[in-house]
């Protein structure tokens, strides 16, 4: 009796961590310009309405699961102009961006203004994620470390154009949303340093490790 209570009262001293960490993440932000549409590559929550904005639902899911999170929404394309501005008052970013322009907007910002980036990607039957925390010195690696410049415009076709298994894009966004949680309330194993890949086609898991680029424009030597 003596351990059970001991191990409940461990269960009890940690879940009360927990939530005090996840009180300061009441409040988050949604932003995308974009509309729910039938040929969606990303899941839409239930109850979508065709041509609504993929902001707006995503709020009013969240809502329906936990109505004491806080949700701003930006029915808007995050550019140089507004980055800071829109993501400058939370702890953490979450990129699901479909663009280049965007992560690596993102990559220099989120080094600047000492943010965690959770970031994944998608092709149309594979996917990445990783976490990136460079501001933390060596063996802390950042986008650019792995991907140093953008492609060509033509050689990466967007998820629009190339098509998405609407599956591989969930089981993403499933593994961003365990990171960030994983990230806000500091539980288990980063993927900072580790890139995670996903095959569905042979339904495998594989990682590799990413090393700092001493020379990387972002994070390396000044």
């Amino acid at each position: 009796m003596k351990s059970a209570r001991r191990g409940n009262s461990v269960c009890s001293r940690r879940a009360s961590s927990w939530s005090a960490r996840a009180a300061s993440a009441r409040r988050c932000s949604f932003i995308s310009p974009r509309q729910v549409s039938g040929r969606s590559a990303s899941p839409t929550p239930t109850g979508s309405i065709v041509g609504a904005l993929k902001v707006d639902s995503a709020r009013d899911a969240l809502a329906s699961i936990n109505p004491g999170v806080r949700v701003e929404t930006h029915p808007l394309r995050l550019g140089p102009e507004n980055a800071e501005a829109l993501i400058g008052g939370y702890g953490l970013v979450a990129d699901g961006s479909d663009n280049f322009d965007t992560r690596y907007l993102l990559t220099d910002l989120c080094f600047r203004l000492k943010k965690p980036l959770v970031a994944a990607a998608l092709s149309p039957f594979e996917g990445q994620i990783s976490t990136f925390k460079p501001y933390l010195g060596a063996g802390h690696p950042c986008y650019r470390c792995l991907f140093r410049d953008p492609p060509p415009p033509d050689l990466v076709p967007r998820c629009e154009t190339a098509g998405i298994l609407g599956a591989v894009a969930g089981v993403l966004g499933t593994l961003q949303a365990v990171e960030t949680l994983k990230e806000l309330l500091q539980l288990g194993e980063s993927l900072d340093g580790t890139l995670l890949l996903y095959d569905a086609l042979r339904a495998r898991f594989h990682s590799i490790r990413i090393a700092k680029d001493p020379e990387c424009p972002t994070c390396g030597r000044p």
